[in-house]
């Protein structure tokens, strides 16, 4: 599939699997937003490694566990194309069980994992014409389908809601 001329937002793309994601997007053309909450020297070494690639890379900061007022998010930044696709990548993973998790990490996976990528992605669906050729990529886990206790916010906030 050809990105050319697409500019494609991946959040947690510093590390991992959003790493690859967006070195994936730059070899079949298309330009990133590359979204990192901590990871900047990451995000700094994908962005220049995107643009060897002869694809353009912006920068994007955000702590995905404090969303926008209101739930906006701006699609058209100043110097960045109109996004066409979202990536939503980025989770909180931690080896957490039912008897030890507290509620602030219960509310952080939650947040990262499952509202955030709800609002991204109804802001996302906003912005785009109504020719509808935006697309989204929601990405979970195979904890989702077999739920295990080692990580209980992870594995619910990844449960597949279509059957």
């Amino acid at each position: 599939m050809s990105l050319n001329g697409k500019t494609v937002l991946i959040t947690g793309a510093a590390l991992r699997i959003g790493r690859s994601l967006a070195l994936a997007v730059a070899q079949a053309g298309g330009d990133v937003v590359v979204h990192y909450g901590k990871s900047r020297k990451e995000a700094e070494s994908l962005q220049a490694e995107i643009e060897a690639c002869g694809r353009k890379a912006y920068i994007l900061q955000a702590d995905l566990a404090k969303p926008c007022p209101g739930g906006r998010a701006n699609f058209q930044s100043p110097g960045v194309c109109t996004l066409v696709r979202l990536v939503n990548n980025a989770s909180v993973f931690e080896p957490i069980g039912w008897e030890d998790t507290s509620l602030e990490q219960w509310n952080l996976a939650m947040m990262v994992n499952l509202t955030t990528p709800f609002l991204l992605s109804r802001a996302f669906a906003r912005s785009q014409e109504p020719e509808g050729l935006g697309r989204i990529v929601n990405l979970i886990d195979w904890r989702g389908l077999r739920p295990g206790s080692d990580h209980l916010p992870y594995t619910i906030s990844n449960a597949p809601w279509l059957p």
